[in-house]
């Protein structure tokens, strides 16, 4: 594994952080910070607190829902408030009960709060110990650059000659791009 990691143009602190954790079996053939997509439309921190707690809070208490991320919320006075969320799912449900459950949390939150949201399920291996165990290797390498980073959408894709792990990196709001740039 050193030797494909000294090879591959990942930033010298992740390629070290993977060492340290003895991820072995794994092709990382790329990983280009320059290419990490900055997600915030706007600034969160102007969202009224309530309106955030009450999105964040319908989502949550779905019975489904793992975790969520990428809250959009396009507030346009009162009665126009559109959002869009990405709510983690076991991969393992039922797809068409995942969904309709997902249905009920859209349909609470225009029916009981006035807001039209878009919720897209992202599913999550949560009964794999193999991808279990590379995506909290995977967190501890992505924390180890930086505390404030962080990580979903984790997928592993085995193949016959290699494994390709897919993840979004959390860049948290503010960060600048040249923070990332001298790993």
């Amino acid at each position: 594994m050193s030797n494909l990691l000294a090879s591959c143009p990942l930033p010298r602190q992740f390629r070290i952080s993977l060492q340290k954790l003895k991820i072995r079996n794994v092709s990382i053939r790329r990983f280009d910070f320059s290419r990490v997509r900055f997600k915030f439309f706007g600034d969160l921190s102007r969202l009224s607190p309530e309106l955030r707690k009450l999105i964040v809070e319908t989502v949550e208490g779905s019975p489904l829902v793992l975790g969520y991320h990428d809250l959009m919320v396009h507030d346009y006075g009162p009665g126009r408030v559109f959002a869009s969320v990405h709510a983690e799912v076991p991969a393992e449900q039922d797809v068409l009960e995942s969904h309709d459950l997902i249905d009920n949390v859209e349909r609470d939150l225009r029916t009981q709060m006035g807001i039209q949201v878009t919720i897209h399920m992202d599913p999550i291996v949560t009964n794999d110990p193999e991808v279990i165990r590379l995506r909290d290797a995977m967190q501890r390498a992505i924390r180890s650059i930086d505390e404030r980073l962080d990580l979903h959408d984790f997928r592993m894709v085995p193949g016959e000659g290699h494994t390709n792990l897919i993840f979004d990196c959390v860049v948290p709001a503010g960060y600048q791009q040249k923070e990332l740039q001298k790993y």
